[in-house]
Order: structure tokens, then C-alpha cells, then sequence
């Protein structure tokens, strides 16, 4: 069945570069000595529950490309029986010479690999054709799954920040109320782990947001195939639809993280907080209007966002010296960085910062601390420096 074009040519080509580079297959003598010849023998490390046949001509089509692959090779891969071993020796065969060169040899594999690892992707067409109701509702529990994965995310990550920037707040209300006594040391040692503590913030922000946007493009996606079929005589109808709901599924995803983050950062954050929100909320009445008024919302967000955010802040500091009060910002939202090890630096302070959330959890269950000095004493006490992930404030200020 051909593979339809658009997204799912995409798609497919991926699959065959990575399953190209990383897929295992063996080497026979044949294949050292540089030789061709049909039948020949693939085996892959694993088996099969029953009976596989993979004809290279027929595995991937475009409609413009009969046989893309320029192969004629068919795999026939025999189900495993209860007491075989670990691996399965496929038989290879086709009318020329080259269905059975090294390339058809590293093509099957690829092949063979995605049948065993990706079967449903691989006759996705067939499912589309035979079982639309199955296919739309795989694509909705994927979705799914992304939508709560990057909800998940983004709740962690902004909400942790809102507790840090809470807490500084606070420090600073009782500093220049003089209710504590400054201590600089302290305060540099302070604010240097709470900004260690809101590096991974914006990435893990970022990819929520994706995941999110991701999601509702996988569970509206396959309803454009639905609509092919109520009108079939509308050939540029499918890929018009897929350009629109990726341009609406982009709309909501940007508006639903605004709104979200606008209403956790409410808070403490009022105005900014104002501005985030009401930017979600157009945006969600926005996709109901049409293309412009989309189109519009999107220059409209960015605009606002950069005014508020980044000029309006600059402008008042380098005028007046400081900026108005409803200026206000969302910690480090701006401290992103397009460098490799600085983005290992984050995931490295994020997997210390669940490790320590992970004991803290485990220390507030009743018993909990007793299981953590058995399993591993060192674990929670305070080393030399004493800073035994305690944040408590001496009596003599901070």
C-alpha cells in the first residue's frame, strides 16, 4: 500500500536513516569477499511470534515512486518455536543479482528491524484503511500521554520557581524591614543555590511546552484522514487540513502554556501574571475565528511578550535607574543558552535537585529516615562544610 506524502514521508525517512545506522545484521563470507548472489541469509538477534514476510518493493511507496528502494528482495522470517534460541535466520530472495548485494542485505535488515520494533507504524496505511476507528484512537492515547507528560513538566518546573522567587521575596521584605540582620556571605551562598536550583527551569519549561504542542497535533492529526474520506474528490483537501490543524494545534498549545503559566505565577507575579493570562485566553478564542485572526494573535503575543518582558524593562532601568513596579518578571525565563555543556549542567542540577526532593519524600514518610540510615548511612548527613542540604537561617541573620 503506498505511504502517503506529507508528514508520513518524513516520518518514514527517518526511520529508515536511524534503523540504517543503528541496526544490527550479520556478515557472511559473501558479504567480505564483496560478492552478489540470490537466495541469501540475514539473521537478526531476535524472533518473531509468527511468520514474517517483507517484500523491500512493497515496504516503502511514495506516489510518485513505485519502488523507491530499487529492490525486489522478499524476506521470509519463520515464527520461533517454544525452544528456539534467541536469534532468527531469515531467507532472502529476488529475481537479479543486486536483491542480494551488500545493499539489499543492510536495506532488509533496516527492514526487519522495523517490522519487529515498529509494526504499526510500518502498516500504518493499512490500518488507516481497514480500521479507521483503532487508528485515530492509537493516535489519541499517544496524544494523550504527550499533553499530560508536558502539563506534568511545566507544573514542576514553574511552580518550583514560583516557591524560590516566593521565598526570596519574602527574605527581602524582611530585610529592608529590618526584622533580620544581613549577613553577605549568607546571602551570596543563598542566592547562588536558589539560581543553581532554577537553571533546568526554563528547558524543562520549553520541552513541557513541546510536549504539550505535540500531543494535540498527535490527537487531531488523524481526523484529516477521516475527512478525506467524506470527500474524496478534494485531492489537495488532506494536506491543506494537515497544514491547518498544525497551525491551530501550534495556537492552542502557546495559548494553553500561557494561560498556565500565567495562572501559577498569579501568585505572586499579579501584573505579569495578567498579561500571560489574558494572551492564553485570546489565543483559545482566537482558533475559532479562522487563519488571520490566528495569525494576528501570533504577532500580537510576540509583540507583548517582548514589550513587556525585555524593553519596557530595559528602557525604565537605563532611564530612570529602576523599573516600574507593574513591571515585574518570572525569574530566570531569559537564561537560556544554545551551548552543550550547559545544557548537561542543567540536567545534571535537575537530577541532583529530584534526588534530593526524592530523599526528602522518603525522610517525611514515618520510618522513612530509618530505612534511608540502613540502606545508606552516608546519605543526608552533613559533610564537612556542614551544608547538609539544610536551608535553615542561623539566628544571627542572613
Amino acid at each position: 500500500m503506498a505511504v502517503r506524502a506529507g508528514g508520513r514521508r518524513l516520518g518514514v525517512q527517518v526511520l529508515l536513516l536511524g534503523l540504517l545506522v543503528a541496526a544490527p545484521h550479520s556478515v557472511t563470507a559473501q558479504d567480505e569477499d564483496g560478492g552478489v548472489g540470490c537466495p541469501m541469509e540475514v539473521t537478526v538477534p531476535w524472533t518473531y511470534a509468527e511468520e514474517v514476510k517483507v517484500d523491500l518493493s512493497e515496504s516503502v511507496k511514495f506516489d510518485d515512486l513505485g519502488n523507491p528502494l530499487a529492490l525486489s528482495t522478499i524476506c521470509t522470517c519463520p515464527a520461533a518455536p517454544d525452544d528456539a534460541a534467541m536469534s532468527t535466520v531469515c531467507t532472502c530472495e529476488g529475481p537479479k543479482q543486486d536483491d542480494c548485494d551488500t545493499y539489499a542485505r543492510m536495506l532488509a535488515v533496516v527492514m526487519l528491524t522495523a517490522e519487529k520494533f515498529f509494526g504499526v507504524f510500518m502498516h500504518m496505511g493499512e490500518l488507516e484503511d481497514k480500521y479507521h476507528i483503532q487508528n485515530v484512537a492509537f493516535f489519541l492515547v499517544l496524544g494523550s500521554a504527550l499533553v499530560w507528560t508536558g502539563f506534568i513538566m511545566i507544573m514542576y518546573s514553574e511552580i518550583k520557581a514560583v516557591l524560590i522567587v516566593r521565598e526570596r521575596d519574602e527574605r527581602d521584605r524582611l530585610l529592608h524591614g529590618n526584622y533580620l540582620k544581613r549577613n553577605e556571605s549568607k546571602m551570596r551562598e543563598m542566592n547562588a543555590s536558589e539560581e543553581a536550583m532554577l537553571v533546568p527551569r526554563p528547558y524543562l519549561t520549553m520541552i513541557g511546552a513541546v510536549l504539550l504542542w505535540l500531543g494535540f497535533l498527535a490527537q487531531l492529526l488523524p481526523f484529516c484522514n477521516i475527512l478525506a474520506l467524506i470527500f474524496p474528490g478534494l485531492e489537495f483537501f488532506k494536506g491543506m487540513c494537515w497544514l491547518f490543524v498544525i497551525m491551530v494545534t501550534l495556537v492552542i498549545g502557546a495559548a494553553t502554556v500561557l494561560l498556565l503559566v500565567g495562572l501559577i505565577w498569579s501568585c505572586t507575579r499579579g501584573w505579569a501574571a495578567l498579561v500571560l493570562v489574558t494572551l492564553g485566553l485570546l489565543g483559545e478564542c482566537m482558533v475559532f475565528g479562522g487563519i488571520l485572526p490566528i495569525i494576528l494573535w501570533l504577532v500580537l503575543s510576540v509583540a507583548i511578550l517582548y514589550l513587556y518582558f525585555k524593553w519596557a524593562p530595559d528602557y525604565y532601568e537605563e532611564t530612570e535607574g529602576d523599573r516600574r513596579e507593574w513591571l515585574q518578571d518570572l525569574g530566570n525565563w531569559y537564561k537560556m543558552s544554545a551551548q552543550v555543556d550547559d545544557w548537561m549542567v542543567a540536567a545534571s542540577q535537575q537530577g541532583q535537585t529530584l534526588g534530593n526532593e526524592g530523599l526528602g519524600f522518603v525522610k517525611a514518610v514515618p520510618g522513612g529516615s530509618n530505612v534511608i540510615d540502613a540502606v545508606a548511612p552516608s546519605i543526608g548527613r552533613p559533610d564537612s562544610t556542614g551544608s547538609a542540604g539544610s536551608r535553615d537561617v542561623p539566628s544571627g541573620g542572613i
